[in-house]
């Protein structure tokens, strides 16, 4: 399972959005280099923030006792 960072919510693994973008465009130099390099970006499918972590219930349980 997952947990956005950006709206709060969970959701399972099967959930998450994968999306393509190249490291020179998501480092904001794409004009820089005529070659692109790919690489998969995990995204929440609620909000599309990139601010994604693993989420355990039973970790987050304990935290609380």
């Amino acid at each position: 399972m997952y947990r956005c960072d950006n709206c709060g919510r969970i959701f399972e693994d099967d959930e998450v959005v994968l999306e393509s973008m190249s490291y020179e465009d998501y480092y904001g130099v794409g004009r820089d280099f005529p070659d692109k390099h790919y690489f998969s970006l995990e995204t929440c499918p609620y909000c599309g923030s990139e601010d994604v972590g693993d989420y355990d219930e039973e970790e987050e349980f304990d935290e609380d006792a």
